[in-house]
């Protein structure tokens, strides 16, 4: 499986240190990195289809001054999709007028959900066409950006049975109140940073 490297901050951080010993795990995961960061409402991405020990663009990214609040940084061991950059993540779409950036570890199998939207894959990950279906139903349910709240709250219907699973309770009334308490830490985690 690939091998993933996210930090949310509330300053501007040096994720240099990190990426340097993550990047050092590319001799399992040798078949692709990336990483992206947010500068304001830019996004700078670095992506290459070579290993991130002996890629010159991870080269160049250790010697870049990267400091952000909103960093995703990714190492892939190819499932799906052939070893290139058009399958390297994170992948960076715009929805609203900002970016949104997504990296995956895991394996969709037989995951093909109906793409009708602008959303669509350039590769042939799973990941990418999880993406793109999660960004079409973004923009089908909200006519402009949503909050926070809104994207992170889920239907007691739909999410009770992974929450009871997590929760170890098994009324709907119960894990309810499991998902809302969930919610809440969530939002109390966001509102520090």
């Amino acid at each position: 499986m690939c091998q993933l490297l996210g930090l949310s901050a509330n300053t501007p951080t040096d994720v240099m240190f990190s990426f340097t010993g993550f990047s050092t795990r590319a001799a399992e995961h040798q078949d692709g990195f990336g990483i992206a960061f947010f500068e304001g409402p830019g996004v700078r991405l670095f992506v290459d289809a070579q290993s991130a020990r002996t890629s010159p663009v991870a080269d160049v990214v250790r010697r870049f001054p990267i400091r952000s609040c909103s960093i995703v940084a990714h190492i892939r061991k190819a499932t799906q999709g052939c070893v290139a950059l058009e399958n390297t993540h994170p992948f960076v779409r715009e929805l609203y007028g900002r970016y949104w950036t997504f990296a995956h570890n895991g394996n969709l199998v037989d995951h093909a959900p109906r793409l009708h939207g602008a959303f669509r894959p350039v590769g042939q990950t799973d990941s990418e066409r999880a993406f793109c279906w999660l960004m079409q139903e973004i923009a089908k349910a909200h006519a402009g950006l949503p909050p926070v709240e809104e994207l992170t709250r889920t239907a007691p219907s739909t999410s009770c049975s992974a929450t009871a699973r997590r929760c170890g309770r098994t009324r709907r009334r119960a894990c309810t109140t499991s998902c809302a308490a969930i919610r809440s830490r969530a939002r109390r985690c966001r509102t520090r940073t």
